[in-house]
């Protein structure tokens, strides 16, 4: 049996690096250009969050991990910690995706004890990690 808490800040911005690096080298093949200076320009800005909305919609949606949170061991589901659909996945990955820095201040003035953002409160979403309470020994 495992026992579900909170993400803690570390271990979301961890994986949150995780996909940067990911979606990065995938928009570096997808746009043809591998410096990271001209993938932040704002004539290419859309395409790569756009990028990084798809990834994360699709990832999380259908299995609540993206490979970053995957590696970290945490987890988005819905605020009864039932699996997310694509609808509430869409709704928290579009704030991460296009305008992270706005959604993480309001979540943390909204509601600064579940360690959120404001498009995890739209989506009625939370990251959580995964304790198991009888790990195997080695």
């Amino acid at each position: 049996m495992a026992k579900i808490e909170l993400a803690r800040y570390w271990e979301r911005f961890f994986s949150w690096i995780i996909d940067f690096i990911l979606v990065m080298i995938i928009s570096g093949f997808i746009l043809g250009d591998w410096r990271l200076l001209e993938l932040i320009k704002p004539s290419k800005y859309i395409i790569v969050s756009l990028i990084f909305f798809i990834y994360w919609t699709i990832f999380e949606g259908f299995d609540g991990m993206s490979l970053g949170k995957r590696i970290m061991r945490i987890k988005v589901v819905g605020k009864r910690e039932e699996k997310i659909n694509i609808k509430q996945s869409a709704i928290e990955s579009f704030g991460k995706a296009f305008i992270l820095p706005i959604d993480i201040i309001i979540g943390l003035i909204a509601r600064p004890e579940e360690r959120t953002r404001a498009f995890s409160i739209l989506a009625e979403t939370k990251v959580v990690r995964i304790i198991e309470k009888n790990p195997k020994r080695v």
